[in-house]
């Protein structure tokens, strides 16, 4: 079973809004960074236990890593991440189609450097800034 990424994505993710985000963490920037480098660490969890999973055609394994992941896209608004982990979830609950299960994650993977780049760009923005995003 191969895990590659998918050539051309069809799937455009919506990125989050970092000023939301800072909102939400009562405009203090320590926070936000702290916030951010979190859930680098999680999406790096994440990716490397659902690739394990997935090799070993475990729904379960699957299931749990997408349903523990969400709350963290969540928080940071990263939406189109948040659809497909939904999707994988849901796949994996009912035990169905690993097929799409593996082009989901490969949409996951592929999109996840996206969101990292405009949310690094955001923070350095909002660093210098807090008021410029």
């Amino acid at each position: 079973m191969s895990l590659q990424i998918l050539p051309e994505p069809t799937f455009k993710t919506k990125l989050p809004d970092m000023s939301i985000v800072l909102e939400d963490c009562y405009g203090e920037i320590e926070y936000l960074n702290e916030i951010i480098t979190l859930f680098k660490e999680s999406i790096a969890e994440y990716v490397e236990q659902t690739a394990f999973f997935i090799s070993s055609y475990d729904f379960t394994g699957i299931y749990m890593t997408s349903h523990k992941v969400k709350v963290g896209l969540e928080l940071m608004r990263a939406f189109g991440l948040l659809e497909l982990v939904l999707q994988m979830e849901q796949l994996s609950y009912y035990k169905e189609n690993m097929g799409n299960i593996i082009k989901l994650f490969n949409l996951f993977v592929s999109e996840y450097p996206l969101v990292i780049r405009s949310i690094e760009m955001q923070q350095s923005r909002l660093q210098h800034n807090p008021v410029a995003c």
